[in-house]
């Protein structure tokens, strides 16, 4: 590598958050001859200033998904080179989508589907790492990782910790200075207590910590994942956590280091085995002083549409700017939302695990949450295609500024509706 592409790498690695470090680096790749590499960087932070379901973003993300197939061997082989990693083409990995690399064969134990252990590359670099995704070497993952910066900054990782491999349990070291993101699946005790006693995890921003059913009692989970919060929390501006049963939404609900945050993510999932009432957790959240400041607000596997009715009218959340519900899949009508409430301020609105029925497509319809949202995306199925056309009625025209679904097999006659409706802002994904 040149000097100047040297320095440049250095700039890049040393402030992630600079786009102007990785668009310089661009020009300077692009002047030694390495122009699809420059096109995809300049692609990718292009891409990532707009917002995710916008048909701009994904015409720019299929053209850098499109460099990337054509070189990831090329530029992964690289990395490996510098890092340590024995083998960088397709012997050891294969490209997906999102621009990312994951390993060919299960890591470790095989208990881990590979698809879960990617190695992704963000605006332009590999700089977001599934510790197990680097069980091809040898070595510990760790090892690996303490090089990264002499090819890409490390902003996010995964760590799995329930795994029997040694080689990508927590891995400690001065290379977390850098992360921003944190994830933590299906994790064991010691993984966890290592992430809350790292010294090394300053830079943290965004954390996410999975529900583990490794762990038992639930009560043990959700007191160690608030500990990990609990020791970031001043830094922290994002983070997810299973809240159930309620004991453990109290613990996060009532802690005053949380009122920093500015997005929550609460997981109210349980195993068949333990019973408890979603409603409970969710107005223990609703109720908190501490918490009701968020900008952004997603509850994960709610049952009960009509659980959301405190939120909806509460006024002490009126800074909240975007909710995101999971419904698991279940039948909910959302009457709910026809109501009166006091989310004035929200501008983005994200539905998930949707049955669409002719009901709940009228709610919908009728909701005037709806109609003041900026953005709105819909995931799930329906029951009968031609109940489906009254959604062109579910956001106001002028005000929206993406209409998102996510509906399999959604039908062309309701499709075409929405298109001549909304034009180029409705977007179709796969659900």
């Amino acid at each position: 590598m040149s000097p100047d592409l040297e320095s440049l790498l250095a700039a890049v690695v040393a402030n992630p958050g600079d786009d102007t470090a990785r668009l310089a680096y661009a020009d300077c790749l692009q002047e030694h001859g390495n122009e699809p590499r420059a096109a995809f960087i300049r692609l990718q932070v292009e891409a990532e200033r707009l917002h995710p379901y916008s048909n701009a973003r994904a015409a720019l993300e299929a053209r850098a998904q499109a460099l990337f197939k054509r070189h990831w061997v090329e530029w992964w082989g690289e990395v490996c080179a510098a890092v340590g990693l024995p083998t960088g083409g397709p012997p050891g990995y294969r490209a997906a989508g999102g621009a990312a690399l994951v390993p060919r064969r299960s890591p470790g134990d095989g208990a881990l589907p590979r698809d879960q252990c990617p190695i992704t590359f963000r605006r332009g670099f590999p700089e977001a790492v599934s510790v197990p995704a680097l069980a091809a070497g040898p070595g510990p993952c760790g090892s690996y990782l303490a090089r990264w910066a002499a090819v890409s900054p490390l902003t996010e990782l995964v760590a799995v910790g329930a795994a029997r491999e040694p080689r990508y349990q927590w891995p400690e070291g001065e290379h977390l200075r850098t992360v921003r993101r944190l994830q933590i699946r299906q994790h064991s005790v010691d993984t966890l207590r290592a992430a809350r006693d790292s010294p090394h995890l300053g830079a943290l921003e965004h954390l996410t910590l999975h529900a583990s059913w490794a762990i038992q009692p639930a009560v043990v989970a959700g007191s160690l994942a608030f500990e990990v919060a609990a020791a970031h929390a001043p830094r922290l501006r994002h983070l997810s956590a299973p809240i159930r049963p309620n004991r453990v939404a109290e613990m996060f609900a009532r802690a005053e280091p949380f009122a920093a945050l500015e997005s929550l993510d609460l997981e109210l999932f349980s195993p068949p085995w333990y019973e408890s009432d979603q409603a409970e957790p969710l107005r223990t959240f609703v109720e908190s002083r501490h918490v009701s400041g968020v900008r952004r607000l997603a509850f994960h596997m709610l049952d009960n549409s009509d659980d959301l009715a405190p939120l909806l009218q509460s006024r002490a959340w009126g800074r909240l700017r975007a909710l995101d519900i999971d419904f698991g899949n279940a039948r909910n009508r959302f009457g709910v939302l026809r109501r009166g409430n006091d989310l004035t301020g929200l501008k983005e609105l994200r539905l998930a695990g949707v049955y669409l029925t002719a009901e709940a497509v009228r709610d919908l319809a009728a909701a005037p949450l709806l109609k003041r949202v900026k953005h709105f995306a819909l995931f799930g199925a329906y029951e009968n295609g031609r109940a489906l056309l009254p959604l062109v009625d579910a956001v106001d025209p002028d005000r929206i500024e993406t209409f998102a679904i996510g509906v399999s097999h959604f039908p062309e006659r309701a499709a075409n509706a929405l298109r001549a409706k909304f034009g180029d802002r409705v977007r179709f994904l796969e659900s």
